[in-house]
């Protein structure tokens, strides 16, 4: 809590956050610091296990700092979290190859505190990534010379290119599989439908570190329509259900999307009852609530 309100107080250029801390997770003080649009746009480094990486990286993180680690190593990361943060236009690659989608893209994200180049093929864009540095893709996954999960492949196996944050904007339909496996790919998948405009405009916001209130009017509005309509996180939820002494013994179930290492003693400890991993087994799920249930 006091690193929130000194965060809110001081408005740093980057913040170095442990995920164990005594009165809340570091999770939780980074959602709290990304969906505050004064603070939004701080770089957030997370010192942390490696397996928590690419959950981190989705929320908002800039980078990581795996335990343990060493003072040199400490001091590089340190480095590279103060030269990203100086002032300077970010750059941003939309890989879409419809040209009226493109035009409505740029229109929407388009500002003078970035730079935004498009593409309309796979090729063009790993071109466009080989020559040039940018701080965020957006990637659409039909392109007409190759999948986005290829560009996607090719981004991860490219060391210099690894942490290139992606949202991938889409109308394809997903399979559980594909969904699963954009996941681990991209930061961030957003379907094109009937809140995309307002998702893309704050996916992208997110891993640029735009200041919301540099932003046009319109564009803050927007965003601010999009977050008083967001849920807390699961965490969140449960800590706050615990907090009310009525709803101290509320059996909880939590649903994770991916089974990583650490999660159920997160979900424990923001107060579930228990711990299923998605995808889920029907049965599996159904036992568990006639355990609950019955006690």
């Amino acid at each position: 809590m006091e690193a929130l309100a000194l965060a809110r107080e001081y408005h740093p250029i980057a913040v170095s956050l442990d995920v164990f801390l005594p009165d809340m997770l570091g999770w939780t003080v980074l959602n709290h610091l990304k969906q505050d649009p004064t603070t939004r746009h701080i770089p957030v480094q997370m010192l942390t296990l490696d397996e928590d990486r690419q959950q981190g990286l989705a929320r908002g993180a800039f980078s990581f700092i795996t335990k343990p680690t060493t003072p040199e190593g400490l001091s590089a990361a340190m480095g590279k979290i103060k030269a990203y943060s100086g002032p300077r236009r970010r750059r941003l690659l939309v890989v879409e190859d419809n040209d009226a989608e493109r035009l409505t893209i740029n229109a929407l994200l388009g500002h003078d505190d970035i730079d935004i180049v498009t593409t309309a093929t796979g090729s063009e864009a790993l071109a466009a990534l080989q020559n040039t540095s940018f701080d965020c893709m957006v990637l659409d996954l039909r392109l007409p010379d190759m999948s986005g999960f290829e560009v996607l492949a090719h981004v991860r196996d490219t060391p210099s290119l690894s942490e290139l944050p992606v949202v991938v904007f889409t109308g394809k339909e997903l399979s559980p599989e594909e969904d699963a496996q954009l996941h681990t790919l991209a930061r961030s998948v957003v379907v094109k439908g009937v809140e995309s405009p307002e998702r893309l405009l704050d996916e992208t916001a997110l891993f640029l570190h735009r200041v919301i209130d540099n932003l046009p009017v319109e564009k803050q509005k927007m965003l601010d329509r999009l977050h008083r309509s967001d849920e807390m996180d699961g965490y969140e939820t449960m800590q706050v259900i615990r907090e009310n002494p009525s709803f101290r013994r509320l059996p909880i179930v939590a649903l994770t999307a991916k089974a990583m290492k650490g999660d159920r003693e997160r979900c424990l400890e923001a107060g579930a009852s228990e711990y299923l991993a998605k995808p889920v087994n029907t049965e599996q799920l159904l036992s568990a609530l006639r355990m609950w249930l019955h006690r």
